[in-house]
């Protein structure tokens, strides 16, 4: 069987493409073909050793969709974004489409208040464009902007109400789309680990430090506002003054970046916080074997965050904020932390927490039972196509 995954980009870094690479070698096991179709594509974009067959497309609906059809494909899965959207309503006129949704449904993309850093829970609407400048959760000043992008949403949605099936990663992804109007029996929540969390060491790895050894922090993300990085500097400040001895390695780039280093500066803290820049997806295991505890401060509500059981894996705690996808790894996996978002005493707080504690972690049996297997489901949906032909 042929499997096209549509997608905005395959990239050196993020979850998203961290995540079509693993699914593509699951599908390959089961003896499919399995094509990423992406408009961006970096030349380190590899997470293994196993190459992708990948197909570049460009924004000509017309000379996509032809290359697109080419491969003959028996199931189109529909990585969701705004850039696709187009091309994703011709294709499911042919081929059945398996949407999955990793970013929240929002026409600015956040659902975050940057007012004062609240998570918005409003249906979207009318009332977006007003929040868009009153509650500063749209970062464009455009009110052509802001119109167009509550339509390019309205759209997305209806593109979604029409797929065959739509798959998402959290609890709190769910009652989202379902707010925006997808209806409950249409949405799944599969295992975005693929897997992985079944599998996690039942020991955390904390080294006890002698007092002159500092606790080592990492972050691994996008150096966006959003990812709540200022949250941790302001943290990492917290916790010197407070007499711990700390480091902290920030991994990512982004356009909040400058802001980022200007508060470590301001906050003189440069001896003590390296910025490091992208690390590719191949060298990702170093880092987090060198560090003590991962900290993945979000103040938006993330989907999931591959990042958390990934960390996981490497027999790491976790400190997450307590919003989206992120806080629900708690129930499932124990190791993980949650800190009262947007407050960086929690943070401080939680970290120095998660450093004492003793404990002998596994995966929570609830897991596997409210989360399915996304490889099993596109194989249900192949044969039932097969057998419908």
């Amino acid at each position: 069987m042929v499997i096209v995954q549509l997608a905005d980009g395959m990239l050196s870094i993020g979850g998203v493409s961290r995540f079509i690479y693993n699914l593509t070698l699951k599908l390959e096991e089961q003896t499919n073909r399995a094509i990423s179709a992406v408009y961006e594509l970096e030349e380190n974009n590899n997470w293994g050793e196993q190459s992708l067959n990948i197909i570049k497309l460009d924004d000509n609906n017309e000379t996509s969709y032809k290359k697109i059809s080419g491969c003959n494909p028996d199931l189109i899965v529909w990585h969701v974004s705004i850039r696709t959207i187009g091309l994703v309503r011709e294709l499911s006129k042919k081929y059945p489409v398996l949407a999955i949704v990793h970013s929240i449904p929002c026409p600015s993309g956040t659902r975050l208040f940057r007012d004062k850093d609240e998570i918005c829970y409003i249906t979207s609407g009318a009332k977006c464009l007003q929040n868009w400048y009153t509650r500063r959760c749209g970062t464009n000043p455009s009110p052509t902007k802001a119109v167009k992008s509550l339509l390019v949403h309205k759209t997305m949605m209806n593109t979604l109400k029409s797929c065959n099936w739509v798959y998402t990663i959290s609890k709190s992804m769910k009652s989202y789309l379902m707010q925006e109007g997808i209806r409950e029996e249409q949405i799944t929540i599969f295992d975005v680990s693929l897997g992985s969390v079944l599998e996690l060491p039942k020991e955390i790895n904390i080294v006890e430090k002698n007092n002159d050894d500092p606790i080592h922090i990492l972050f691994m993300g996008r150096l966006s506002y959003n990812k709540g990085v200022q949250y941790l500097i302001k943290a990492v400040k917290i916790l010197l003054d407070e007499g711990m001895k700390v480091t902290c390695t920030i991994a990512g780039k982004g356009w909040f970046e400058s802001k980022l280093v200007q508060l470590t500066e301001e906050l003189n803290l440069s001896h003590t916080i390296a910025f490091i820049g992208s690390v590719p997806g191949t060298d990702v295991g170093k880092w987090y074997e060198a560090a003590d505890v991962i900290v993945v401060p979000s103040i938006l509500p993330e989907p999931a965050g591959l990042v958390v059981p990934e960390a996981r894996s490497y027999g790491k705690p976790v400190v997450v904020f307590n919003v989206g996808g992120l806080a629900e790894w708690n129930e499932y996996i124990t190791g993980i932390s949650n800190a009262e978002a947007p407050d960086p005493y929690s943070l401080a707080r939680t970290i120095k927490q998660t450093m004492k504690k003793e404990e002998v972690p596994q995966v929570k049996m609830n897991y596997a039972d409210e989360r399915v297997d996304i490889v099993d489901q596109i194989g249900k949906v192949l044969i039932s196509n097969q057998a419908a032909k």
